[in-house]
């Protein structure tokens, strides 16, 4: 995928059940296409999120959209990809509502331990146009104070941290921009040289934790660090294991005294 040669095409709706589920119904469409396809909607009734949990949007309040990306890449590269996709969140955030931002693995964005933005990637494999991932992004910029009460998990917005009104148009332009540049690199070497820098914003670098698996096996370890795809590595007492990205769950070890 020679990214100079292409650019974005943004597509517009007032509502759909999933910006993500849009684009894989309209694959055949957008895949053979020069342009990047990137679909924004200002409501999303049927969000969804990693191990299939919901994911809430609010408008005005929020900023959701989806992209599709084909690479000629194999599948274990897709780790890094969405790591990356975090990192490049966070470099935005940085520029327009500067702050603290830490990442939790794999790509959940957060301030102060509460979740301000989604990432979702999905993707196809096709003998023909190699490996279609589509990216779903959400992120929480003035939320109704209602609304963060009534959500299950602890989440907060931009407004909250910053205190600032902040441009949605100006958040996706400046994203895709971002987006490009990376992606410029990654196509290339990968997500190796992003790593150094992603595990800095770690949460949970070096710290205890629990890793709850689909198989409802739980393995306790320490955070050492990320591989160059994007898996994790845990120091447990059975030596270094690494984790790729799926149905796993990633929490703070709890004390038990």
């Amino acid at each position: 995928m020679s990214f100079h040669k292409y650019y974005f095409h943004l597509n517009f709706f007032d509502q759909l059940d999933s910006t993500s589920h849009y684009i894989l119904e309209n694959i055949s469409l957008y895949s053979n296409s020069q342009k990047i396809p990137v679909v924004v909607v200002e409501n999303q009734a049927k969000g969804r999120g990693r191990r299939k949990q919901r994911w809430f949007s609010n408008s005005p309040g929020s900023l959701t959209f989806s992209l599709l990306l084909n690479f000629e890449l194999d599948f274990k590269y897709l780790s890094g990809l969405s790591l990356l996709i975090s990192l490049c969140l966070v470099r935005v955030f940085v520029k327009l509502a500067p702050a603290e931002y830490r990442i939790k693995w794999p790509n959940d964005i957060l301030f102060n331990e509460r979740k301000i933005s989604g990432i979702l990637i999905e993707s196809k494999n096709d003998i023909y146009r190699g490996v279609s991932v589509v990216i779903g992004i959400g992120v929480n910029v003035k939320l109704p104070k209602q609304f963060i009460s009534n959500i299950e998990y602890p989440i907060t917005d931009l407004y909250q941290i910053t205190a600032r009104r902040l441009n949605r148009n100006q958040l996706l332009a400046h994203f895709l921009i971002e987006l490009y540049q990376l992606l410029s690199v990654f196509q290339i070497k990968g997500f190796e040289p992003f790593r150094e820098e992603w595990m800095r914003l770690h949460h949970y670098h070096n710290k205890s934790v629990e890793l709850h698996l689909p198989d409802k096996k739980t393995i306790v370890g320490v955070v050492a660090g990320v591989t160059n795809e994007g898996q994790l590595i845990l120091k447990t007492a059975n030596g270094l294991q690494n984790f790729a990205i799926g149905d796993i769950s990633l929490r703070s070890k709890v004390s038990t005294g």
